[in-house]
């Protein structure tokens, strides 16, 4: 099996923020991040259809006062422990 990620991956985990228009918002733990997208983890029922746009926000800010930017994502795969989205 070929790994086909163009960008390698980071394993960090942080508080973040997942906010979508019809399900609102939950706060998820990251698994692991790169320049392209980052997974979540998450339980399955948590997990939103492939294709649903959402928007991130990591929930602590990177600087003493600062709000970390929202930026916005798409799923793009989900398992049983989580989802798999890519930035916009």
């Amino acid at each position: 099996m070929s790994n086909q990620r163009k960008n390698p991956r980071i394993e960090v985990p942080m508080p973040v923020t997942l906010t979508h228009p019809e399900r609102g918002s939950m706060n998820l733990i990251t698994a692991d991040i790169c320049d392209g997208g980052v997974f979540l983890k998450a339980e399955e029922a948590q997990c939103l259809p492939v294709g649903s746009r959402v928007t991130l926000q990591v929930k602590a800010g990177l600087l003493a006062g600062d709000d970390p930017p929202l930026v916005d994502a798409e799923v793009v795969r989900t398992s049983a422990d989580g989802m798999g989205l890519k930035f916009l």
